[in-house]
C-alpha cells in the first residue's frame, strides 16, 4: 500500500473478504491499514466470524458504515483504495459520509497483483475444484441426447457439483445447442437438443474459495466436414495459446497466438472474445488475456485458455481448460480429452 501512497484498503465483496480474512460470511467490510485490519460484520455471523484470526473483530449493532467510522482513526485526507468493479457508489457515499474527509481511488490493480498468486493451499483448492467439475462433466455425458433440454442439463450440473462437495457453482452454467451454441454466453432455456446439433458447455464451481472454469463442446451425432474443420482450428488455437504462456509474458501475446492461428484458417472475425482470464477467487480477474491486455503474466497464476469460433447457421465451438503459469511455461489443471467429443 505505501508504494501505491494508499493509506487504507477497504474490501466489501465476499470473495474478497474471505481471500483476506479467512471470514466466509455474505455480509461484512474489511478495513486494511498499513499496521492493522479490521473485519466489521453483523449479529447474524457471530458464530462464523470466530474463525477469523489476526483481524480485529467488531459486530455492528446498526449500519456497518457507522460502525466503521466509530471504529477506524486516519488523519484528514487520508487515501482509501477500493475495488471500483465491487463497491458501489453507495457503499463509497457511507464511507465518506462516516469518515468525512477520506479520500478514494480505485486499487483493483494492488488487490489483483495480490489475489492472482496462488498459495499451495490455494492452489490445492483450486485443483480440487478443476477436478470435481472434470469428474461432473463426465457424469453428464449420458445425458446429452435429443429430448433432452438445455435446462435439465445445467440444473444436473449444479446439484452435481453441491452433491460431491462444491460450495456452490462458480458461475450460472452455460448450456447451449444447436443455433444457439452461437452465443458464448447463452442462458440455458428449454430448448431441446437436437440430431446434429452442436452443443457448448461452460461450467465451474467453487471449492475452498477457488473457482474452476471448464468448456467442452459436444457433436450430437456425426459432425459435417465444415465442423470437424472448425473444432480442429479451435484445438489447435488453444494449443498455440498455451504454449505461449510463461513466467514474464503480456496477456496480449497469448490472445494473439490463439488469434494469429485462427485467422490464418479463416475464422478471425468469427472470434468474438479474448482467449481467456485469471481464475481464482472471482471466475474473471487479473491476468487479463486479450489483444489490448498488457498485463504480464507471473509464476504462479492460474489462468484459464479459451478460444471460439461462432459462425451461423452452423454452430459454435469453444475449449476452454485451467493451467498454473510456470518459470517456463504453463501445467494444465485440466485434464479432460481435448479431442472432439461425439455422442
Amino acid at each position: 500500500m505505501e508504494k501505491e501512497r494508499l493509506d487504507a484498503l477497504l474490501l466489501t465483496d465476499p470473495p474478497h473478504v474471505r481471500f483476506f480474512s479467512g471470514f466466509k460470511g455474505s455480509t461484512a467490510l474489511l478495513f486494511i491499514t498499513r499496521r492493522s485490519a479490521l473485519l466489521i460484520t453483523d449479529g447474524r455471523y457471530r458464530g462464523e466470524s470466530r474463525s477469523v484470526q489476526h483481524v480485529a473483530v467488531h459486530i455492528a449493532k446498526r449500519s456497518l458504515f457507522e460502525a466503521l467510522g466509530k471504529k477506524v482513526h486516519l488523519p484528514p485526507d487520508s487515501v482509501v483504495g477500493i475495488h471500483e468493479r465491487h463497491a458501489s457508489f453507495a457503499d463509497v457515499q457511507a464511507m465518506k459520509f462516516h469518515l468525512p474527509g477520506m479520500k478514494v481511488r480505485t486499487a483493483a490493480k494492488l488487490i489483483g497483483s495480490v489475489t492472482s498468486v496462488r498459495s499451495r493451499r490455494d492452489l490445492a483448492s483450486q485443483s480440487t475444484a478443476v477436478k470435481l467439475s472434470e469428474f461432473v462433466f463426465g457424469e453428464i455425458l449420458d445425458m446429452l441426447r435429443p429430448g433432452v433440454r438445455e435446462d435439465e442439463i445445467a440444473a444436473e450440473i449444479t446439484y452435481l457439483h453441491r452433491r460431491f462437495g462444491a460450495e456452490r457453482d462458480a458461475f450460472e452454467p452455460i448450456v447451449a445447442s444447436g443455433p444457439r451454441s452461437t452465443l458464448p454466453h447463452a442462458c440455458p432455456r428449454g430448448r431441446k437438443l437436437r440430431r446434429g446439433d452442436l452443443v457448448v458447455i461452460d461450467f465451474g464451481c467453487v471449492v475452498g474459495g477457488f473457482t474452476s472454469d471448464i468448456a467442452r463442446t459436444v457433436s450430437i451425432g456425426r459432425p459435417s466436414r465444415r465442423v470437424r474443420e472448425m473444432y480442429d482450428a479451435v484445438l489447435e488455437a488453444q494449443s498455440r495459446a498455451i504454449e505461449a504462456v510463461a513466467d514474464g509474458v503480456r496477456g496480449k501475446e497469448v490472445d494473439r497466438a490463439a488469434r494469429d492461428l485462427l485467422t490464418s484458417r479463416g475464422y478471425g472475425r468469427e472470434f468474438i472474445h479474448a482467449a481467456g482470464h485469471g481464475l481464482g477467487i472471482e471466475v474473471h480477474e487479473p491476468p487479463r488475456i486479450s489483444p489490448r491486455s498488457n498485463d504480464i503474466l507471473a509464476r504462479g497464476n492460474v489462468i484459464a485458455i479459451e478460444p471460439g469460433v461462432y459462425l451461423p447457421r452452423v454452430g459454435g465451438i469453444r475449449l476452454e481448460d485451467d493451467l498454473i503459469v510456470t518459470r517456463s511455461g504453463a501445467a494444465l489443471l485440466t485434464h479432460l480429452p481435448r479431442e472432439m467429443i461425439i455422442v
